[in-house]
């Protein structure tokens, strides 16, 4: 009768079972033992916790709330992408220039903390490389939207230098420091990568297709053509840059991008080297 009480004691009161039923003589059979490890095993089910996940620790640290107290309802810079940032950044460009300042105007924007712009490690020069590589696939897509199929090869190659440097218009009084900035030892392959981007870019849409000696000639003459040009517009005060256009005709009619030797093509890469150290002397850095 005593067990039979203990047995209901041990299934009304889940929490004590285990104690009650491990003082009862009955439980040293093997057959109850388990019965016991069975309720042992609901108890410990029902009572434990659910596991959480750990917390994102790159969103705690980079969060604005712990940046910048007073925002506390600023996105984490891991949400927003790099690419986004500088997007914005342009924005304040034809005020700020390409500097920093420019990126935290962004930040702000798009309700990000000031320590955001750290996705540009190199600062400036990442917004200068933004810059470059998005007016140079927006010249690519005119380029390929336009009819030129009665254009001669010279009249192409004039329509995307023209088509470049116009998007250098809004930004034209800070362009001098973006090219000092890029002449910096530092910064020198990126400034070729972009060059190279963008005289390739121009001569692909004017439908060149060779793969000899003579692809590497081309580019390196537009290069040259196309550098003298655009140091030219940074000191053009004619109205629409008008002066810059009939420069661009005069480089162009000196050379036919045929039939050029080695050393016509070395001059003019010397020239467009001397130009770019010339810009950066100017602006105060030793040379």
């Amino acid at each position: 009768m005593n067990t039979m009480k203990l047995s209901r004691a041990a299934f009304q009161h889940p929490l004590s079972s285990l104690r009650i039923l491990s003082s009862a003589t009955f439980t040293r059979t093997a057959a109850n033992r388990s019965a016991v490890r069975s309720i042992a095993t609901t108890i410990s089910s029902r009572s434990t916790p659910p596991a959480s996940s750990p917390p994102d620790v790159s969103r705690i640290a980079f969060s604005a709330s712990n940046a910048i107290p007073d925002d506390s309802h600023a996105h984490s810079p891991t949400a927003i992408s790099k690419n986004a940032l500088l997007a914005r950044a342009l924005l304040h460009v034809p005020s700020k220039g390409f500097t920093n300042a420019a990126i935290v105007e962004a930040c702000a924007d798009l309700n990000l903390s000031h320590m955001a712009a750290g996705l540009c490690q190199r600062g400036p020069v990442e917004l200068v490389d933004f810059f470059v590589a998005d007016t140079t696939r927006a010249v690519a897509a005119q380029m390929a939207d336009m009819d030129m199929s009665t254009m001669r090869i010279p009249q192409k190659i004039r329509t995307g230098v023209l088509l470049r440097i116009d998007r250098l218009k809004p930004v034209i009084q800070h362009w001098p420091d973006a090219l000092a900035l890029m002449a910096m030892p530092q910064n020198a392959p990126y400034a070729l990568k972009n060059l190279g981007h963008i005289v390739d870019e121009i001569w692909f849409a004017a439908g060149d297709r060779s793969t000899d000696l003579n692809w590497y000639s081309k580019r390196t003459l537009l290069a040259g053509v196309y550098t003298s040009t655009e140091l030219f517009m940074c000191q053009d005060k004619s109205p629409n840059f008008a002066e810059t256009e009939k420069f661009l005709d005069r480089r162009l009619q000196d050379i036919a991008f045929i039939g050029r030797t080695t050393n016509e093509v070395s001059n003019m890469v010397q020239f467009g080297v001397k130009s770019a150290l010339g810009v950066l002397a100017s602006r105060g850095f030793r040379v």
